[in-house]
């Protein structure tokens, strides 16, 4: 293999002479300027786009996590290795003992609340073309977290088909 075709913007570069560590970390944007027929070009300015357009931006971040999607999928990183560089890292512990506190803090305020609250995971379930009764929890909080989740999920699924 002589060239590889990077996945990000689809150039193509000698396996011989790149490495990607000898890059600087930054989103570059250059004016050239030619030097004649056939001579090449120039760098007459170059900026970085951090803090400039975010449309470019935008795209480029998708791109880059559907990159990251891809590595991760082939073992080229690992969930633990995203985790670790993105400061991610799951302290198991320390969500149950919050899960427990949030549950523990939940009062039902009127005899209303947990009928009201039962109504709502209806109408999610109806929303995402769900049976109600297939939403676990042991109450009705616990059964409209996990509706709200699986609304928020089944938007997020639909968004990314879009895109």
């Amino acid at each position: 293999m002589s060239l590889f075709v990077c996945p990000l913007c689809g150039k193509s570069n000698s396996t011989r002479r790149y490495d990607p560590r000898s890059l600087e970390l930054d989103v570059k944007a250059r004016n050239l300027k030619g030097r004649g027929r056939g001579k090449g070009f120039i760098v007459v300015n170059e900026w970085s786009i951090l803090e400039g357009d975010p449309k470019w931006l935008k795209g480029m971040g998708q791109r880059l996590l559907d990159v990251v999607a891809l590595f991760q999928e082939h073992d080229v990183v690992s969930t633990d290795e995203i985790r670790a560089r993105f400061g991610l890292e799951e302290n198991e512990e320390e969500q149950q003992e919050e899960a427990q506190e949030e549950e523990e803090s939940y009062t039902v305020n009127d005899s209303g609340s947990e009928e009201e609250m039962e109504k709502q995971v209806g109408a999610i379930a109806d929303a995402i073309d769900l049976d109600p009764e297939a939403i676990p929890g042991d109450t009705s909080f616990e059964r409209l977290e996990k509706a709200i989740s699986l609304l928020i999920n089944e938007f997020l699924s639909a968004t990314a088909i879009e895109e």
